[in-house]
């Protein structure tokens, strides 16, 4: 197999099955996966697709419930029409935010995180856009409980996010509501009742938000985060970005190192918020103990 052969997922083009049919994609991934190399999401659509939301959403499924949670999405324009939802641990990689750009043209969320299969949801290295004709959309990302309808008390959580290298924007005038929300509020406690846990572990870096027009960073009922690099830039001086709870129970150990915010960095019911060398105005609540700004 020479190297100019060979393709970006490690294998050639000429040993694969083509991508013409539903058994030929899964083959595909079948024969990626036994040389341990990740699936992309080109393996869950037919060539000449313009709409790669089904795509993304069988990826996210059929990914989340393999043993390699790994899904590249490669340098390109991927257009979707609706939610994309993840309700399993997927590692989504692409080749770079000024290569990989999942460009969206609804009013809504672009991708819904929840924790109802598993934790530990990654997005990495890419764009996630909206192109809405000026209009503004909900949220770039949005990880959030999932709640069994079946049985209430049952709430699981997207714990042990990570965010890396993402861009998060709007093309001819388009914006969102929010650039990533994270909310754990529907699960305040652990079975007995005694410890509030919310979504805990999360990791973010290297993270560019853009016009948002309520708040760049929304982060409700969140435990043990940490944060760098993380600089947004909201529509018109409005944004900003935020960390609270509920009263009793407290957003907890959320630290950030660097960046710049555009708008006010407000705190509320949370317990050992720090920023070290955050450039912003920082505005206080209620319960709000051990805040460190440096």
């Amino acid at each position: 197999m020479s190297r100019a052969r060979r393709t970006a997922d490690g294998l050639s083009a000429a040993s694969l099955p083509d991508r013409s049919s539903v058994s030929k994609r899964a083959a595909r991934r079948a024969i990626k996966r036994a040389f341990g190399q990740p699936v992309s999401i080109l393996d869950y659509a037919p060539p000449g697709t313009t709409d790669w939301t089904a795509a993304f959403n069988e990826a996210f499924l059929e990914v989340g419930q393999s043993s390699d949670k790994r899904l590249h999405v490669p340098g390109g324009n991927f257009a979707v029409t609706g939610v994309l939802t993840g309700a399993y641990p997927v590692f989504a990689f692409g080749d770079g935010m000024s290569f990989t750009v999942v460009n969206a043209t609804h009013l809504g969320t672009i991708i819904l995180l929840t924790g109802q299969f598993g934790t530990g949801p990654r997005l990495h290295n890419m764009t996630l856009g909206f192109t809405t004709g000026g209009a503004t959309s909900v949220a770039h990302i949005q990880a959030i409980n999932y709640q069994d309808p079946g049985n209430p008390t049952n709430q699981y959580s997207p714990d042990f996010l990570h965010f890396w290298g993402l861009n998060l924007t709007g093309y001819g005038g388009s914006k969102a509501q929010y650039n990533i929300v994270v909310n754990g509020a529907s699960r305040a406690d652990d079975a007995g009742g005694a410890i509030p846990i919310g979504v805990r572990s999360i990791t973010m870096g290297n993270i560019l938000g853009f016009n948002a027009t309520v708040r760049a960073l929304d982060l409700n009922h969140v435990r043990s985060g940490h944060y760098s690099d993380i600089n947004l830039y909201g529509g018109a001086g409005v944004a900003g970005a935020a960390v609270y709870g509920l009263p009793g129970k407290l957003a907890y150990d959320n630290k950030f190192f660097g960046g710049s915010i555009n708008g006010t960095f407000g705190l509320s019911d949370c317990d050992g918020t720090k920023l070290y060398g955050v450039t912003t105005t920082v505005s206080k609540g209620a319960n709000v103990t051990n805040e460190v700004n440096l």
